[in-house]
């Protein structure tokens, strides 16, 4: 049971910070963001420092997901 809560807090994790994600290449890029996300989605790991970058301050809501989402792996690796 411990499991399944791990693997849906990764999933609503993950797919939270990809809408954060291409939120704000939206915000940077336009439309075009839309249209070229899948290109920089390797990018999501180095992603809170361009942002740290590029806004000057690190974006607070997607780090929460991510330590949710690494809270989940340890709840399924347990």
């Amino acid at each position: 049971m411990i499991r399944i809560i791990g693997y849906i807090l990764q999933l609503i994790s993950g797919f939270t910070q990809l809408a954060i994600f291409i939120g704000i290449l939206i915000d940077w890029f336009g439309f075009l963001g839309y249209i070229i996300w899948p290109l920089f989605t390797p990018g999501v790991l180095i992603f809170p420092l361009i942002y740290w970058f590029a806004e000057g301050h690190l974006p607070g809501m997607y780090l929460f997901f991510w330590i949710i989402g690494v809270v989940g792996t340890g709840l399924v690796v347990i």
